[in-house]
């Protein structure tokens, strides 16, 4: 049994459930015989600041750990140059990187490859899909069609109530569990005098 192990989870939305992938990897990491020290869980898109995964690292550099246990290679780095600095501070430390779901380990040579390989087409997936998307921006806008989706008359109706009773958009949004910039369109759509 391996005691010192720590598992990073990261979900892209709030929304999401990290308990997902912390029930995986606990299954995993009883199947490996690791047990897990601590859990590391962002909640934030790839591209955000990822605090509990400089928390983990800083914990790296104390000599906390022998091995950290991830999902899959995209929840813990955004390019390839992330994976090969956080590669190179886990080599210093002794660290091995272990992925559940894409049975890499960098405590082997061919593991060390493998998520080399694996890192450079993830960023060259990521920057595709980025180019595609900013295509089919440039198009839409090109075209004059407005993005963002009706929120629906009721929706709609709620936020405006909600408004008129604060005066607030931002405690507007609180109150709903609606983003600042959905009600603010909705406010000025509906003809509202800020």
């Amino acid at each position: 049994m391996i005691n010192d192990v720590a598992v990073y989870v990261r979900v892209s939305k709030r929304e999401q459930h990290p308990e997902n992938q912390i029930d995986a990897l606990n299954e995993f990491c009883s199947k490996m015989q690791y047990k897990p020290l601590e859990y590391y869980v962002d909640r934030r898109s790839g591209r955000e600041t990822r605090p509990e995964l400089e928390r983990l690292k800083n914990d790296v550099a104390t000599g906390r750990y022998q091995v950290i246990v991830i999902w899959k290679l995209d929840r813990i780095f955004r390019n390839l140059k992330e994976l090969l600095i956080l590669l190179d501070l886990l080599e210093e430390w002794d660290v091995k990187l272990v992925s559940a779901t894409e049975n890499l380990d960098t405590g082997t040579a061919a593991g060390k490859l493998a998520f080399h390989i694996l890192g450079a087409m993830a960023e060259y997936e990521s920057n595709a899909i980025s180019e595609r998307t900013k295509l089919g921006l440039s198009r839409v806008k090109k075209e004059g069609t407005l993005l963002g989706g009706d929120i629906g008359v009721e929706r709609r109706q709620r936020i405006v109530d909600s408004y008129l009773e604060t005066k607030s958009m931002r405690e507007t949004g609180r109150v709903l569990g609606e983003a600042y910039s959905t009600v603010r369109d909705t406010i000025k759509k509906s003809g509202i005098r800020l």
